[in-house]
């Protein structure tokens, strides 16, 4: 008859009802529970090795301690799928002071970022990034809150490209080349590429050319 364990305790890890099917050792086995203590973050729960790699519970969330990673190795074609509730988030957390007490971030503080790398010279290599940063201090119970787009060059320099910031201007940060077919400002209606006709000697190209800069959005022709 197949053993089963109902209490075996192994350093920090509680199991139950532990079934092991088949001959002594050359079967499955089926583990119904696993239990732990909530553990912390200077000491997790469920330890990977060392002191401060490892898993813990913070509240109702599972935490990965201070110095350890969470990585996912993808075959060609494979997508990392977040299922989503009324509100999906992917939220990045900054705090200052410390985990036990944490304390309010500050402006220019970098909040988080969403960093692309590729591989070069046998390693991984920051290539282009997302960043938010904070921007202002903290009002009441709100962060200010800038983001840039950034992306590196050849020589691994990293270059602002675009800049939201939290009062509600967006900055190009270099040359701007326009792609598309139409283009409008100042909520004008985008429209094609004008062209200007018209005799310069009679001012009609003049004034044509004040008509195509009007519909463009970049000026208002009140010229008479």
């Amino acid at each position: 008859m197949a053993p089963t364990y109902t209490e075996r305790y192994i350093p920090k890890i509680k199991t139950e009802a532990v079934t092991c099917v088949g001959a002594l050792g050359a079967g499955a086995t089926t583990v119904t529970t696993l239990t732990t203590g909530a553990g912390t973050a200077a000491a997790p729960a469920i330890n990977m090795g060392t002191s401060n790699t490892g898993l813990f519970m913070d509240s109702a969330n599972i935490g990965f301690t201070v110095g350890g990673s969470l990585a996912k190795t993808l075959a060609a074609g494979q997508d990392i799928t977040v299922r989503y509730g009324a509100e999906p988030k992917f939220k990045g957390v900054r705090a200052n002071g410390t985990y036990a007490s944490p304390t309010d971030t500050l402006d220019t503080d970098i909040l988080f970022d969403i960093v692309a790398m590729g591989y070069a010279d046998s390693d991984y290599r920051d290539s282009a990034v997302i960043r938010f940063t904070q921007e202002g201090a903290v009002s009441g119970d709100n962060v200010p809150c800038r983001i840039s787009l950034a992306s590196r060059n050849s020589s691994g320099t990293l270059v602002d490209c675009l800049v939201l910031r939290p009062s509600g201007t967006t900055e190009v940060k270099d040359a701007l080349a326009h792609q598309g077919s139409t283009l409008g400002f100042y909520n004008t209606t985008p429209t094609t590429k004008p062209t200007i006709t018209g005799s310069r000697g009679d001012n009609a190209a003049l004034a044509d050319l004040l008509t195509k800069l009007a519909g463009l959005g970049l000026l208002t022709d009140s010229t008479s």
